[in-house]
């Protein structure tokens, strides 16, 4: 080879090696997705008080803080094997763990080095996510039953086995590497997130990206925080009552005042919805209709409910139709007199009576 052919395949080598240190550097620190703006370093924190950890707070397109952001690398030892681990975290604005994002080059495993499945990855989210979990009150090496074990070909060694009360709280054959992440993910960053968010980044317009979130979390905070003098506010209670997670839509309607439920349009909406309503919200709806004045237009359309409603709360629907039978329109009798000789509708009897009180 001569000298100018070995100096051109060094040169190549070289730019082959910075290529791959590039994308290694790109693989380690890259966030899930490209977002409209980033701010770095928010916070710094210390993992074991001398591991630093940059916080970055990423906005979505419309310019609206939507996760904290932090690269970690952290030792864990286990069972005699010690190894770095590495991986990219997100929380929500209340310091709530979103998601998580994998280092390319240093996937998660388990012992022995197997990879985790997609099940493992579920398990995990799924772990990270309950601030409530028993991993709280244990140290790792508590996690180990020593009595029970199993055979790890990778230290060659005999292991202890999980702990068989812990097993649904951790990832089986990554056990410390799920404390380690539980406790990272809901220890002083998450409390030093939320503390940051209410100190610099509560708007009007945060709040209302909680109250549009699918998140039972940020639901509940954006109702509560929410400015009631906003021209939305009644927007955004409609909202949480039809999408609204769990039990938000119970206390999204207990905030509708009487001039709310006395509006045309609102009752309209709200009666609509009884089609899509679980029962319990159903009978939510029509108990603060009760001694409400039904605008006319209204009434039939409250009476077409009846097919999403179950008898035991047809004497329900009544009371609130007699409580408005002083002024019911001429359409409206006509469809209680249509109902009452329906002998298939079993809601005609209480058409029936309906009709008595406006005589």
């Amino acid at each position: 080879m001569t000298k100018k052919a070995n100096i051109t395949l060094q040169k190549s080598a070289l730019a082959i090696m910075c290529i791959i240190i590039a994308i290694q550097i790109y693989a380690f620190k890259r966030p899930l997705k490209t977002f409209n703006k980033v701010e770095k370093s928010v916070m710094v924190l210390y993992l074991k008080d001398s591991i630093p950890v940059n916080i970055d707070l990423i906005y979505n397109t419309n310019n609206v803080p939507e996760f904290y952001y932090a690269y970690v690398e952290t030792p864990v030892c286990e069972s005699g094997l010690c190894y770095d681990l590495k991986v990219n975290l997100y929380w929500n604005v209340l310091g709530d763990f979103a998601k998580y994002k994998e280092v390319e080059s240093d996937p998660f495993t388990k012992l022995d080095h197997k990879l985790f499945s997609e099940e493992d990855h579920l398990k995990l989210i799924k772990i990270l996510k309950d601030k409530t979990s028993p991993l709280a009150n244990y140290e790792a090496k508590d996690l180990i039953d020593k009595t029970d074990t199993i055979f790890s070909l990778e230290v060659d060694a005999v292991t202890g086995a999980t702990s068989p009360a812990l097993k649904s709280s951790v990832v089986s054959g990554a056990v410390y590497s799920t404390h380690i992440l539980w406790n990272i993910v809901n220890g002083k960053i998450s409390d030093s997130i939320l503390k940051y968010t209410e100190a610099n980044l509560l708007t009007n317009n945060l709040i209302e990206s909680m109250i549009y979130s699918d998140d039972y979390h940020l639901q509940m905070y954006g109702l509560r925080h929410v400015n009631t003098t906003l021209k939305k506010y009644t927007e955004y209670l409609l909202r949480l009552v039809e999408f609204g997670e769990h039990y938000v839509p119970y206390f999204a309607i207990d905030k509708f005042t009487a001039e709310m439920w006395n509006n045309f349009e609102i009752q309209k909406q709200m009666i609509d919805l009884l089609e899509d309503f679980n029962f319990e919200m159903q009978n939510e709806t029509l108990n603060r209709l009760q001694h409400i004045k039904i605008a006319s237009g209204n009434i039939i359309t409250l009476l077409e409910q009846i097919k999403y409603l179950e008898k035991s709360q047809y004497s329900h629907l009544s009371e609130i139709i007699k409580y408005n039978a002083s002024s019911l329109s001429k359409t409206d009798k006509a469809y209680l007199l249509k109902l009452s000789k329906d002998e298939t509708n079993s809601f005609a009897s209480f058409a029936t009576n309906i009709l008595s009180y406006t005589n």
